[in-house]
């Protein structure tokens, strides 16, 4: 417990909490003012005692009863806290002191009368104008109250079983050492980034317009307050965050809460040396976030509207296996047979090489297409690459070393062949067939696509995802790192358009999403859009048109394929 002494400014409100004949706490509010010593300069006592004052009556007025007798001890000596919650039959007294004017420290406390002692106090620098510093600090005050009182809005408690997935509490951040502007600025960026603004977006309630419900790090981990809120607010996902700074880096800590399983479902930690780094690398990985969010709501919230009624052609022969685009549409791959697609998927021509030995294939895991026309295909049961004519006759094949999972072929005749296992090897030839060398990265859950004719690596280092592009003939251009978790998606095939936009496919969770250059999620398909949507059933294989205006994935163990068509085609660059 804290008592006032000579010199300092004390701020002191009661909450009177009287019980009602029902046995439950009155919501009624006995405000008491600043008490003061005689030298200090009383107008600036009055300004601090206002803003309290006015921040009390516009967030606590609507759940509890108020009383304002702060002008009666305006120019108190000092006080004795247990005596006043005794005489006055209240639980609750909050109270404070403030240095010198041109230090401007405040220190708020919070006596609990039951406790016989202080609960919780916060301590903070602030001068008279800048009231978000009061309205931030005080809050933590008001939900220690509620938290006791279980009153956190005046609604009473819901009893369903699930809460609405489409609502979404962004709560505040715990500051150490840190200024307001960043502090906001990183909270900003994590509403906008998983619960956006746009239309059809989950509604995103902002946590400083319901009282009692910001929390300090260390309540982070209260299941019961989670479930609690979410239960009141009929609200499920909540997302709370750490922001320090030292001498070294920032660090940020931030972590999604699901109150209906009552668990964390995300967690995000990251340091950086700077705010403007911090930014950039939590917009990334806040994007696992989105997928654990927008998964709740079979993703319907972030889906486009840029695409017409999914087109749908079933396998007439074997599984289809792999695809990819052409000037006059699209080619397919499945086992022994290559076909040819019209752009309105209608087969224009059809390649059956079945059987084992030479100009023969079966287990076809992928289909390229080169700069002079020539079809390739890849046999992962005779490690071997077929080279065919755009007539569809045979022209050359030839044999590589390790087991492969794919492949690409670059606009200089480079043949990229990749494994799935870590460590991840990718065997580098020519169109001849002749060996250039062989890269080993220490990474797995791979997918090998072309940019431009170049290839990049979309693959998984340290659980997180990176792209990495890669010369002609095999050196490393560039890394991008993402920030996408191989814990929340795990991509199984990739494409590019000329944008940089990324079209991946999850088999075990069935969904096709695609991620802008900047590693932000466009969109998310689980439904196929159309005015009777199906789902997609594994789908494994994805390609894309230059400017991504066909979107082709092969689904339900290659029995099907799928084309998403832009309604408004972008024309090329």
């Amino acid at each position: 417990m804290k008592r006032f002494i000579p010199a300092i400014i004390t701020l002191s409100f009661i909450f009177l909490s009287a019980r009602s004949d029902t046995g439950s706490y009155n919501r009624s509010l006995l405000y008491i003012g600043l008490a003061s010593s005689a030298d200090m300069e009383l107008e600036r006592i009055k300004k601090i005692n206002t803003m309290i004052l006015d921040d009390i009556k516009k967030r606590l007025a609507a759940g509890m009863k108020f009383t304002d007798l702060s002008g009666a001890y305006l120019y108190s000596q000092g006080a004795d806290i247990p005596s006043i919650a005794k005489t006055s039959n209240v639980r609750w007294i909050m109270y404070g002191k403030t240095g010198p004017e041109n230090k401007g420290d405040i220190s708020i406390y919070l006596y609990d009368a039951e406790a016989g002692k202080d609960v919780e106090s916060v301590s903070f620098t602030a001068s008279e104008g800048e009231s978000g510093k009061f309205k931030e600090n005080i809050e933590y005050i008001y939900s220690k109250i509620a938290e006791a009182n279980t009153f956190f809005i005046q609604n009473p408690p819901k009893t369903q079983a699930k809460l609405a997935p489409n609502k979404a509490l962004l709560l505040s951040f715990d500051i150490s050492q840190d200024t307001p502007s960043n502090f906001h600025r990183l909270r900003s960026v994590s509403g906008d980034t998983v619960f956006g603004k746009g239309k059809g977006s989950p509604e995103t309630i902002p946590a400083e317009k319901i009282p009692f419900v910001l929390m300090r790090h260390r309540d982070y981990n209260s299941m019961k307050r989670i479930k609690t809120l979410g239960r009141l607010l009929d609200t499920r996902w909540f997302i709370t965050g750490t922001l320090k700074k030292d001498a070294e880096a920032i660090s940020c800590n931030m972590r999604l809460f699901d109150a209906e399983r009552e668990s964390i479902a995300g967690t995000i930690d990251i340091a950086a040396s700077s705010y403007d780094a911090m930014e950039v690398l939590l917009r990334r990985r806040l994007q696992n976030f989105v997928l654990i969010v927008s998964e709740a709501t079979d993703y319907r919230f972030f889906q486009t509207a840029d695409f017409g009624a999914a087109e749908v052609k079933i396998a007439a022969g074997s599984p289809y296996t792999g695809s990819v685009f052409d000037s006059s549409g699209s080619m397919l791959s499945g086992h022994g047979t290559i076909v040819h697609l019209a752009q309105d998927l209608s087969q224009s021509g059809i390649i059956e090489s079945m059987g084992e030995g030479i100009k023969k294939f079966t287990s076809s895991a992928g289909v390229q297409i080169d700069q002079q026309g020539r079809i390739y295909v890849m046999d992962t049961a005779e490690k071997k690459i077929l080279q065919f004519y755009k007539d569809g006759s045979f022209l050359s094949e030839f044999f590589y070393g390790a087991a492969a999972s794919g492949f690409v072929v670059t606009s200089g005749g480079y043949v990229f062949i990749h494994g799935s296992r870590k460590p991840l090897m990718i065997q580098i030839y020519t169109k001849e067939g002749s060996h250039i060398r062989d890269i080993q990265l220490d990474s797995g859950l791979s997918a090998l696509c072309l940019f431009k004719g170049s290839p990049v690596l979309l693959s998984a280092a340290d659980g997180f995802y990176t792209q990495t592009f890669f010369s002609q003939s095999g050196s490393v251009l560039q890394t991008r790192y993402l920030g996408l978790s191989s814990k929340t998606v795990s991509i199984n095939a990739a494409a590019m358009d000329a944008n940089e936009n990324i079209y991946c496919t999850d088999t075990e969770k069935g969904i096709v999403l695609c991620i802008s250059k900047n590693g932000n999620i466009m969109w998310i398909y689980k439904n196929l859009p159309s005015l009777n949507p199906d789902k997609f059933n594994a789908p494994f294989s994805v390609s894309a048109d230059y400017m991504g205006n066909n979107v082709l994935i092969i689904d339900n163990n290659g029995r099907r394929l799928i084309n998403l068509r832009k309604k408004n085609p972008q024309k090329n660059l």
